[in-house]
């Protein structure tokens, strides 16, 4: 499906509106289809049990338009993580430059693992695991100095028989999906 940047008309707030066709077909951990409007509709659950929280998208709505699904959030503010660390002051090689910036780039990151670890706490006080953290889905504000993650389709509610219900999606390169598979080891 699609996601799309819209207005909602009761209270003039920019939201995220995400889209899930028919018949788009995934596989859960324990080798079973599972389909694109299920996902979403799990993402929509974990938003509700993460509303109220600072660190992450607040639920607006779930509703189904002909054989479509549709999940609304507030939208947040920042930009990705991915971007944010290509500036100079987040540079890998903070000491490559002068004092000035190996304390720049100490206070950034800093105060972005702080949040970081902060958001995985609040979620795992949910009962929820991310399970798909990468630099894509983490939004940076900069000016609040504060961090949000987005994108929960591969996020479930702890219990043995969600782990195993819960879809595979993750990114490679910041997860071990293998190990995660074979091992039923939890993530972040």
């Amino acid at each position: 499906g699609g996601v799309y940047k819209a207005v909602d008309l009761q209270t003039q707030q920019q939201v995220v509106i995400k889209e899930a066709r028919p018949f788009v077909q995934f596989y859960s951990r324990n080798n079973q289809e599972i389909f694109a409007d299920q996902v979403l509709h799990c993402e929509y659950k974990i938003l509700e049990r993460l509303a109220g929280s600072r660190f992450f998208p607040q639920p607006v709505a779930w509703f189904t338009e002909w054989e479509h699904s549709y999940l609304v959030e507030s939208l947040v503010s920042g930009e990705p993580l991915r971007t944010f660390r290509a500036r100079s002051e987040m540079t890998l090689v903070p000491f490559a430059g002068t004092r000035a910036a190996a304390e720049r780039y100490h206070s950034h990151f800093l105060w972005l693992a702080r949040e970081c670890i902060a958001a995985v706490q609040a979620a795992h006080r949910r009962g929820v695991v991310l399970a798909d953290i990468s630099p894509n889905n983490i939004m940076v504000d900069v000016a609040r100095r504060q961090i949000s993650f987005i994108d929960f389709e591969g996020a479930y509610i702890f219990n043995k028989q969600q782990v195993q219900d819960a879809a595979v999606l993750t990114t490679p390169g910041f997860s071990d999906s293998q190990s995660f598979m074979k091992k039923g080891a939890c993530y972040a």
